[in-house]
This record gives structure tokens, sequence and C-alpha cells, in this order.
């Protein structure tokens, strides 16, 4: 999986390519979404867009960060996942606790909201 870092005036995107289910991306993830939280970006934007699979494990890795970004004063929003990727969100519930954003519209929304 690769990550891609990018940087706006209201937040911090953080697109994710390819799969994530291996421990290294696990660990990679976790360790790029806690150093945004040392930014001093209030959103923090997963793009999910180019995601072509998650694993559970993947899934409770957003779940743990998520609750972080939360401790940490963030926002922490998941953008543009793919059918495969979205049925698994819709599947583990994750619209019932996170924002879950699918058009660049809903994006532009939920920042301005922030």
């Amino acid at each position: 999986m690769e990550i891609v870092i990018e940087t706006g005036k209201q937040k911090l995107t953080i697109r994710l390519i390819g799969q994530l289910w291996e421990q290294d991306d696990l660990k990679a993830l976790t360790g790029t979404i806690d150093e945004s939280f040392r930014t001093t970006m209030p959103v923090i934007i997963l793009d999910l867009s180019r995601l072509t699979f998650i694993s559970s494990q993947g899934l409770g890795t957003i779940v743990k960060e998520f609750v972080k970004a939360n401790q940490a004063g963030k926002k922490l929003f998941l953008y543009g996942p793919g059918a495969n990727v979205s049925e698994m969100l819709e599947i583990a519930g994750f619209e019932l606790f996170m924002k879950i954003l699918r058009s660049e519209e809903d994006l532009d929304k939920a920042i301005m909201k922030e």
C-alpha cells in the first residue's frame, strides 16, 4: 500500500492507494495519522478513493485512530470509498459513528462546518 499526504488550507489529506491489510501497512497508517495530530490542521481526511481492499484489522485501525483524533481535538473523516471498501464500512457500521464523505461537495460542506 502507498500513503500520500497532501496539505490544504484547513485540512490534511492522507490518501491510501492499494490494499490495507498487511501489518507493515497498518503500522505505517497509524504512524502517519498519529503524526498528523501534531499539525495545526483541525481536519484530517482519510481518502479511501484509491483503496481497493481493507481487512478487518484495517477497519479496527481506523476506529482506533478515530478515537485518538477525537481525543486530540481533531476531526477525522473518511472520503470517497469505492464499492468494495464502502461495503465493508457499511457492514461494520461505520456510518453510525463516523462521517463518510462520498463527494467533493460533501467534503467541502464538512470542512466548512469545522
